[in-house]
C-alpha cells in the first residue's frame, strides 16, 4: 500500500532552466534543461519518485532523458512517457530533464510508510535538523589549506565532455555533501512552535516565529553535531505541509536529580533575522516617493538570502526615509501605511501584501455545535475573554519618518505625527491609545491610513482567541487523521468565521501556535479584525 505524499502538476517557479510556460506545460530555455529538488521527504525513509512527462515537440528527434537522483532513463523522442526510481532521501532529491522542449510533467512520489487508522502526532509528524553526515572515514580538513592556487580550468570550446544526463549516476556519490537533515522527533517530549502577526488592536506587527523541542538525554545535540544556526523543520510527512522553519537560535542540557538529562533545542524564524538587522533609511536615488513594491524590493536587498513573497505589492507611494531601526521595524512601517501585513511564512521567508487578504473563510469556529457549515468547522475553547472598556482604542498616533534635504543638501528626518481619534468610542467609553510608524507621503495621506487603521478597531471580531484541540482524550481517533491535516495548514492571514454566545463574525487569523506531544495537539489561534481591505 504505503502512502502517497505528493501528485502535483509542475510548479514553474520550483524549476530552473524554464524559458516560458502555460498552465499545462513549461518549456525549456536554450540549454534544453529543466531541473528541480523534492523537499520536505522524510530523510532515510523509503521513497520512489515517478517522473510522467509529455512531449510537445512532435519533431523532436532527440529523446528526452529523465534522471531522477542520478538514474537515468531516456523517453520516446516527441511523445514523452514515465521515469520512475527509488531515492535516498538522506541526499538532495533532484529530478532533471534534457532535450526538454515544451512538456507536461507530472511527479509522484510514495513511500512504504503508512498512516495507521487512529493516529496520533507521533504518526503524522516529522522534525529534522540539518546536521553532520555520520561517517568513520577520514576527511582533509580543508579549511587549513591554502586553496587559493587550486585552480579548475574552464572547459574551451570545442572540448569533448560528458553529456552527464545520460549516465546511470546513483552511484555517484556527492563529496560536497557533509550534512543532511537529520531526525529529531523520536526522542522529543513536546515540541512547541509558533508563527504570526503581533496585533495591538488593529496595529499589526511581525512577530518572530519561535520553536522549542524538549526531549531526554536520548536527543543528544552534542553528538549529532547541531549547532547554533543549523536549519530546522517541522511538518506533516503524509501531506510534505511544512508548520514551520528556522535556525536553532540555542540548545541547553540541564541535568536532573535522578540522574537524567532534560535537553532543550530553540530555535527562531527569518521575522528573528530581519530584527536583527539594522537598516539606515531607505530612498530612491535624488530622494522623493517611490512605490510601495520598490521599497520592498530596496529594504529586502538588505536581506538578500532571505525571500519575500508579495501576493499583493499595490500599495500606492511611500516617502523618503533616513530612519534608523532595524530592518523588520521599516516593514512594519510600510505595511502600516497601506493597511496591509507580513509575517514569517511556513517554508522559510516571509509573505508581506499591501493589503489585508480578501480570501473568503476557509474554516469555523464555534462554541455551539453544529456550526455554520462554512469549511472546516472547530469547536473551541478558552475563547473569549473579559471586556473592559477602558482596553477599547479610540485613539491611534501616527509617526511618519520622512526626510527632507537641508540648506547643505544633506538629507536630514523630518518626522511628523498625527492623530486620529474615534469620538463616539472616545465619549462613551474613554478607551485608550495605539501608536504606530508610516510612510506616508504627506499628511493627507497619514490622516488616511490611521482612518483605515482605527476602523478595524471598532469593527473587532466576537472572538479574539480560540484553542482547538486536534487530538486529546476527547477527540475520536477515527477523525484525529483529518484533524492533524487541516490543524498543520492552518495559517496567518487566513480568514474564519468566528461564533461566541450567538454572534457570528468573521476574524482573520493573526497567530498560529502549536503544542504538540507524541499523544497530544493543541492549537491556539489569536483573532484580529479582518477590517476593510
Amino acid at each position: 500500500m504505503g502512502t502517497r505524499v505528493m501528485d502535483e502538476r509542475a510548479i514553474p517557479d520550483q524549476w530552473t532552466g524554464v524559458a516560458s510556460h502555460t498552465d499545462e506545460t513549461i518549456t525549456a530555455d536554450a540549454g534544453g534543461v529543466l531541473s528541480t529538488v523534492i523537499g520536505w521527504l522524510r530523510p532515510g525513509r523509503p521513497h520512489t519518485v515517478k517522473v510522467t512527462v509529455e512531449s510537445f515537440d512532435l519533431d523532436a528527434a532527440e529523446p528526452i532523458s529523465v534522471v531522477i537522483q542520478g538514474t537515468a532513463r531516456e523517453l520516446i523522442a516527441g511523445i514523452g512517457g514515465q521515469a520512475s526510481a527509488a531515492v535516498d532521501t538522506t541526499r538532495p532529491v533532484t529530478v532533471a530533464l534534457t532535450n526538454a522542449g515544451t512538456v507536461s510533467v507530472r511527479i509522484t512520489v510514495t513511500t512504504t510508510d503508512t498512516v495507521p487508522p487512529n493516529p496520533r502526532p507521533a504518526d503524522v509528524l516529522a522534525l529534522d535538523v540539518w546536521a553532520p553526515v555520520p561517517t568513520q572515514a577520514m576527511r582533509w580538513d580543508l579549511d587549513r589549506w591554502d586553496r587559493t592556487v587550486w585552480q579548475t580550468p574552464a572547459v574551451a570550446a570545442g572540448t569533448l565532455v560528458w553529456d552527464r544526463g545520460r549516465w546511470g549516476q546513483a552511484a555517484w556519490w556527492d563529496t560536497e555533501l557533509d550534512a543532511t537533515w537529520t531526525p529529531i522527533l523520536g526522542p522529543a517530549t513536546s515540541v512547541t512552535c509558533r508563527r504570526g502577526i503581533a496585533a495591538t488592536g488593529p496595529v499589526l506587527k511581525a512577530q518572530a516565529g519561535t520553536l522549542t523541542v524538549t526531549a531526554g538525554k536520548d536527543l543528544d545535540p552534542r553528538r549529532l553535531g547541531i549547532t547554533v544556526g543549523a536549519p530546522i523543520r517541522l511538518y506533516h510527512w503524509p501531506t510534505r505541509t511544512a508548520l514551520w522553519l528556522g535556525s536553532v537560535s540555542d540548545v541547553t542540557l540541564t541535568p536532573d536529580k535522578d540522574g537524567t538529562t532534560t535537553v532543550e533545542i530553540s530555535a527562531a524564524d527569518d521575522v528573528a533575522r530581519l530584527v536583527a538587522i539594522k537598516r539606515s533609511g531607505a530612498r530612491p536615488d535624488g530622494g522623493g516617493p517611490e512605490t510601495w513594491a520598490d521599497r520592498l524590493a530596496r529594504l529586502m536587498g538588505s536581506a538578500p538570502d532571505i525571500t519575500a513573497t508579495c501576493p499583493d505589492p499595490g500599495g500606492g507611494l511611500v516617502c523618503p526615509t533616513v530612519w534608523e531601526t532595524s530592518l523588520a521595524a521599516h516593514l512594519d512601517a510600510l505595511v502600516a501605511s497601506s493597511g496591509g501585513w507580513w509575517t514569517g511564512n511556513r517554508w522559510g521567508g516571509i509573505t508581506i501584501a499591501a493589503r489585508l487578504p480578501t480570501d473568503a473563510p476557509t474554516m469555523t469556529l464555534t462554541d455551539t455545535l453544529p456550526g455554520p457549515g462554512i469549511g472546516k468547522t472547530w469547536a473551541y475553547t478558552a475563547g473569549p475573554s473579559a471586556w473592559q472598556a477602558s482596553a477599547l482604542i479610540s485613539s491611534i498616533t501616527g509617526t511618519t519618518h520622512n526626510a527632507a534635504p537641508d540648506d547643505k543638501g544633506e538629507w536630514r528626518a523630518d518626522d511628523q505625527a498625527q492623530t486620529v481619534t474615534d469620538h463616539t468610542t472616545a465619549t462613551a467609553w474613554t478607551g485608550t491609545s495605539a501608536t504606530v510608524d508610516l510612510l506616508a507621503t504627506s499628511p493627507a495621506d497619514a490622516t488616511a491610513a490611521l482612518t483605515r487603521l482605527l476602523a478595524r478597531a471598532t469593527d473587532a471580531p466576537p472572538l479574539a482567541s480560540a484553542t482547538i484541540r486536534p487530538v486529546s482524550r476527547a477527540t475520536k481517533g477515527s477523525a484525529q487523521a483529518g484533524d492533524m491535516t487541516a490543524a498543520a495548514g492552518i495559517d496567518p492571514g487566513q480568514s474564519a468565521i468566528t461564533v461566541a454566545a450567538g454572534e457570528q463574525g468573521i476574524a482573520m487569523i493573526a497567530a498560529v501556535a502549536h503544542t504538540i506531544t507524541p499523544l497530544t495537539w493543541t492549537t491556539d489561534l489569536t483573532l484580529t479584525s479582518k477590517g476593510q481591505a
